[in-house]
């Protein structure tokens, strides 16, 4: 018997099989590619109309938030008159003399105007020094304003009682 010695030239395959081997590779990388394109397109555009519907949805709320502020702007004078007026105790300088008028407000008229009126939450009544002195919410009396940021606004409303 022969030893056939095994020579390095023939151990790798035919040039046939590195070929087809080579090609189904590239074909493999190419529609990889292919995909990952499609992928990332289709994924850049769900992202994108996502965002539109989110800044549409946004718009919408905020026309509705508008909508309401200005509903409850309008009616809160005509709910205040209301509220006022059935006291007859309405000063004729507001600013220098409210005494007459705080006694004449409830706290329990003050609820009632509250339950009965939507746009409101709670009502309350306070004297300069911020002390809560009527209010639809019992816990409210005797509590102090004066360190909300509105409240040296509130003020300077030459509208305001």
């Amino acid at each position: 018997m022969q030893n056939a010695t095994v020579s390095p030239a023939s151990s790798s395959p035919p040039i046939w099989r590195q070929l087809r081997f080579n090609l189904i590779f590239t074909f493999a990388i190419i529609t990889m590619v292919q995909i990952l394109v499609v992928v990332i397109l289709v994924i850049w555009q769900q992202i994108t109309l996502l965002e539109a519907q989110a800044i549409r949805r946004l718009e919408s709320v905020l026309e509705l938030k508008t909508r309401e502020i200005d509903l409850w702007l309008s009616q809160a004078p005509i709910a205040l008159d209301y509220l006022l007026a059935d006291n007859g105790a309405i000063p004729s300088n507001p600013a220098s003399d409210t005494t007459p008028l705080i006694n004449s407000l409830s706290n329990e008229r003050l609820s009632r105007f509250v339950d009965a009126n939507p746009n409101f939450n709670r009502f309350l009544v306070y004297q300069r020094d911020g002390e809560i002195v009527r209010s639809s919410d019992a816990s409210d009396i005797g509590t102090s304003v004066a360190a909300q940021p509105n409240f040296a606004q509130s003020w300077t409303d030459t509208e305001g009682i």
